[in-house]
Protein backbone atom coordinates (compact mmCIF):
# COMPACT_ATOMS: atom_id res chain seq x y z
CA UNK A 1 0.00 0.00 0.00
CA UNK A 2 1.62 3.19 -0.74
CA UNK A 3 0.64 6.63 0.27
CA UNK A 4 -0.06 9.68 -1.16
CA UNK A 5 2.16 12.57 -0.21
CA UNK A 6 1.39 14.91 -2.75
CA UNK A 7 -0.01 17.45 -0.07
CA UNK A 8 3.04 17.14 2.35
CA UNK A 9 5.18 17.74 -1.27
CA UNK A 10 3.33 20.52 -2.16
CA UNK A 11 3.66 22.12 1.13
CA UNK A 12 7.75 21.64 1.02
CA UNK A 13 7.21 23.12 -2.56
CA UNK A 14 5.28 26.31 -1.26
CA UNK A 15 7.97 26.91 2.00
CA UNK A 16 11.26 25.67 1.20
CA UNK A 17 13.08 28.48 2.42
CA UNK A 18 11.69 27.71 5.89
CA UNK A 19 14.25 24.53 5.88
CA UNK A 20 17.07 26.95 4.37
CA UNK A 21 19.72 26.65 7.46
CA UNK A 22 22.78 25.47 8.50
CA UNK A 23 23.70 21.56 8.22
CA UNK A 24 20.19 20.55 6.34
CA UNK A 25 21.03 18.75 4.00
CA UNK A 26 17.82 17.37 2.23
CA UNK A 27 13.53 17.79 2.33
CA UNK A 28 10.92 15.36 1.50
CA UNK A 29 7.53 14.10 2.23
CA UNK A 30 7.30 10.78 4.24
CA UNK A 31 6.32 9.74 7.88
CA UNK A 32 6.93 10.47 11.29
CA UNK A 33 9.31 8.62 13.65
CA UNK A 34 8.44 8.46 17.18
CA UNK A 35 10.33 6.66 19.31
CA UNK A 36 12.10 4.90 16.96
CA UNK A 37 8.77 4.29 15.43
CA UNK A 38 7.47 4.86 12.33
CA UNK A 39 4.30 6.12 12.28
CA UNK A 40 0.87 6.94 9.94
CA UNK A 41 1.67 10.43 10.46
CA UNK A 42 2.26 12.20 7.18
CA UNK A 43 5.39 14.42 8.52
CA UNK A 44 8.05 16.98 6.48
CA UNK A 45 11.18 14.62 6.88
CA UNK A 46 14.17 17.27 6.71
CA UNK A 47 17.78 15.50 7.12
CA UNK A 48 20.29 17.46 8.47
CA UNK A 49 24.30 16.34 8.83
CA UNK A 50 24.22 16.66 12.63
CA UNK A 51 21.02 16.35 14.58
CA UNK A 52 21.13 18.52 17.61
CA UNK A 53 19.18 19.00 21.12
CA UNK A 54 19.16 22.67 21.16
CA UNK A 55 20.45 24.65 18.10
CA UNK A 56 21.61 28.29 17.97
CA UNK A 57 19.35 30.82 17.89
CA UNK A 58 18.15 31.29 14.73
CA UNK A 59 19.06 28.01 13.32
CA UNK A 60 15.94 25.94 14.93
CA UNK A 61 13.61 24.03 12.42
CA UNK A 62 10.08 24.91 12.63
CA UNK A 63 8.04 21.97 14.47
CA UNK A 64 5.23 22.40 11.57
CA UNK A 65 5.25 24.04 8.36
CA UNK A 66 1.74 24.94 6.75
CA UNK A 67 -0.10 21.95 9.28
CA UNK A 68 2.61 19.41 8.66
CA UNK A 69 4.62 18.01 11.29
CA UNK A 70 8.38 18.25 10.51
CA UNK A 71 10.47 15.17 11.47
CA UNK A 72 14.43 15.97 11.82
CA UNK A 73 16.50 13.16 11.20
CA UNK A 74 20.49 12.81 11.29
CA UNK A 75 22.02 11.74 7.89
CA UNK A 76 24.69 8.23 8.05
CA UNK A 77 28.24 9.34 6.59
CA UNK A 78 27.05 7.54 3.70
CA UNK A 79 23.79 9.62 3.29
CA UNK A 80 25.47 13.00 3.73
CA UNK A 81 28.28 12.14 1.50
CA UNK A 82 25.52 10.90 -0.95
CA UNK A 83 23.85 14.40 -0.89
CA UNK A 84 26.68 16.65 -0.56
CA UNK A 85 29.36 15.03 -2.83
CA UNK A 86 27.18 12.30 -5.47
CA UNK A 87 29.64 11.74 -7.96
CA UNK A 88 32.14 11.23 -4.74
CA UNK A 89 29.22 8.89 -3.48
CA UNK A 90 28.80 6.86 -6.78
CA UNK A 91 32.63 6.37 -7.72
CA UNK A 92 33.49 5.01 -4.24
CA UNK A 93 29.81 3.17 -4.75
CA UNK A 94 31.61 1.34 -7.99
CA UNK A 95 34.70 0.33 -6.47
CA UNK A 96 32.53 -1.38 -3.50
CA UNK A 97 28.92 -2.35 -4.90
CA UNK A 98 28.79 -5.22 -2.20
CA UNK A 99 28.61 -2.39 0.83
CA UNK A 100 25.10 -1.35 -0.49
CA UNK A 101 24.16 2.16 -1.05
CA UNK A 102 21.72 4.81 1.22
CA UNK A 103 18.08 4.73 1.21
CA UNK A 104 16.53 6.39 -1.88
CA UNK A 105 13.59 8.50 -1.49
CA UNK A 106 11.31 9.97 -4.00
CA UNK A 107 10.70 13.57 -4.10
CA UNK A 108 14.12 14.43 -2.11
CA UNK A 109 15.66 17.47 -2.57
CA UNK A 110 18.63 19.75 -1.42
CA UNK A 111 18.36 22.60 -0.56
CA UNK A 112 18.79 24.43 -3.92
CA UNK A 113 16.02 22.97 -5.01
CA UNK A 114 17.85 20.17 -6.73
CA UNK A 115 15.73 17.05 -6.93
CA UNK A 116 17.92 13.94 -6.07
CA UNK A 117 17.31 11.69 -9.00
CA UNK A 118 19.14 8.12 -9.31
CA UNK A 119 20.71 6.64 -12.25
CA UNK A 120 22.92 3.35 -13.12
CA UNK A 121 26.01 4.84 -12.47
CA UNK A 122 24.96 6.67 -8.90
CA UNK A 123 23.08 9.71 -7.95
CA UNK A 124 23.06 13.27 -9.45
CA UNK A 125 21.65 16.35 -8.58
CA UNK A 126 19.08 17.85 -11.26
Amino acid sequence: MTDDLSDVNAVIEKNMAAFDKPGVLSVRPGFKVTKDWLTNTKSIVVTVRHKVAHPPQGEMLPAEVGGVPVDVRQASPEKALELEDPQKYAAGLRLAPDLGSVPHFPDERTLAGLEVRRCSGGTSAM
